[in-house]
């Protein structure tokens, strides 16, 4: 797991920019190996609404993750999906689609 911060990221290219906190020096990261991106909710934030289709995500390592996605598609390199548990600071996910083993949406 890594943390830090990402500015105006491309999703699909093969490296993101990665910095350990805003104004630090970024490193490469190679999307290949990332299984997804979780956008924190900045202080004071709502969470976006849940709305969409469900979606559950089993990741090639075993751990899953659930939540809404308003504009699944199955194309692409990945997808967008709010978080289902509203306990967290996270507003949405990217999951990068070959990060998974199985996608179930209903």
């Amino acid at each position: 797991m890594r943390r830090g911060v990402l500015d105006a990221p491309d999703l699909a290219a093969a490296a993101l920019a990665l910095a350990a906190q805003p104004g630090a020096p970024s490193e490469d990261l190679a999307t290949d190996r990332v299984k997804a991106i979780f956008f924190m909710l900045a202080p004071g934030e709502a969470a976006p609404a849940a709305e969409g289709k469900k979606v559950r995500v089993t990741f090639k390592d075993g751990r899953q993750v659930a939540g809404f996605s308003p504009d699944y598609d199955e194309s692409g390199p990945g997808f967008f999906m709010v978080p289902g548990d509203t306990r967290t600071n996270t507003g949405r996910i990217w999951v990068y689609r070959a990060a998974a083993r199985a996608i179930s949406v209903t």
